[in-house]
C-alpha cells in the first residue's frame, strides 16, 4: 500500500487493519496533489525496486 498519510499509523483501527491484511505499507510524503502526486509516488517506488529486490536476493541467498 502506497500512501502519503503520515497520521495513518496514529489511528489504532487502521494500524490493526493493515497488520491483519498482510499488506506492506510504504509512506512517501510529498506536497503534490491529485494524479501528479500519485504519479510521483509510484515512479519513485518503481525506480527503487530493482535495487531493493537485488538486496533482498543477496540477503536470502546468504541467510
Amino acid at each position: 500500500m502506497l500512501t502519503n498519510d503520515g497520521r495513518q499509523m496514529q489511528r489504532p483501527r487502521e494500524v490493526a487493519a493493515i497488520a491483519e491484511s498482510g499488506l506492506h505499507r510504504i509512506e512517501y510524503p510529498h506536497k503534490h496533489s491529485g494524479l501528479a502526486g500519485m504519479g510521483i509516488m509510484i515512479a519513485t517506488v518503481a525506480a527503487g525496486l530493482p535495487g531493493a529486490l537485488g538486496l533482498l536476493e543477496k540477503a536470502v541467498a546468504s541467510g
